[in-house]
């Protein structure tokens, strides 16, 4: 990756960050004000940050004030699409794991591992192709192959979106996500976003080959069952 594709990524880790903290806090006996800043933001899910000036500058306030600068050192179409990515967050939010104490034993004294044996988190590249794929998974109804056949329309309507389109599609599709309980990596959609014009198209491509390279595979030729007619006696 570029210098300015980490930035890019690293500003928006420092954005979901934040939003997943309001999110945790709303969850909680006395969530004070973070259940109504989510809620003014989810009334702007969708929308681009003009509209919001026009008619939802509520939610405009939340994301400045509460947000602070998180586009700070970037250009004006980051900013744009970390508001969208805001307001997309409080439809699919990442709920925080539930603690298990069975599986998360209390820490003991023990000295820690030595570096070499630490296990390192891998960087998590899923796309909304993976998401959808997850998504066709999940369905029911319909064979695995119709499940991906379904699905794969929506992301071709996707993928086939301008800029100016995007925010309301991806309105529904996220929603969709939420409704089935599906994380999103919202690092890598920002990153997306922000390439979506590039004339190598590699965002669009990474979300179609992110969601088939998970469908099942076509059957072959020499996979096919043999034909009738060879298993008939020979006179």
């Amino acid at each position: 990756m570029t210098e300015k594709s980490n930035d890019i990524l690293a500003t928006g880790k420092r954005m979901v960050g934040i939003l997943e903290r309001w999110y945790k806090r709303s969850l909680e006996a006395k969530p004070g004000e973070t259940r109504a800043h989510l809620a003014r933001l989810k009334r702007c899910s969708g929308m681009t940050l003009p509209e919001a000036v026009r008619g939802r500058t509520e939610g405009l306030m939340t994301f400045y004030r509460l947000l602070g600068d998180p586009s700070r050192g970037t250009n004006t179409p980051m900013e744009d699409r970390l508001f969208l990515i805001a307001t997309l967050f409080t439809l699919a939010p990442n709920k925080p794991p539930e603690p298990d104490d069975k599986k998360s034993p209390q820490p003991t004294a023990e000295k820690p591992l030595p570096p070499s044996e630490q296990k390192e988190s891998k960087p998590d590249y899923s796309s909304l192709g993976s998401h959808l794929a997850q998504l066709a998974e999940k369905r029911e109804g319909g064979s695995l192959d119709e499940r991906f056949e379904s699905v794969g329309k929506r992301l071709a309507i996707l993928i086939d979106a301008t800029s100016a389109e995007l925010p309301f599609r991806l309105r529904q599709t996220v929603a969709l996500l939420g409704s089935h309980e599906i994380r999103v990596n919202w690092p890598q959609l920002i990153y997306d976003l922000e390439r979506w014009d590039n004339d190598d198209r590699a965002a669009q491509r990474k979300w179609a080959a992110d969601f088939w390279n998970a469908a099942p595979r076509p059957a072959r030729a020499g996979d096919t069952e043999p034909d009738d007619k060879e298993n008939d006696d020979v006179d």
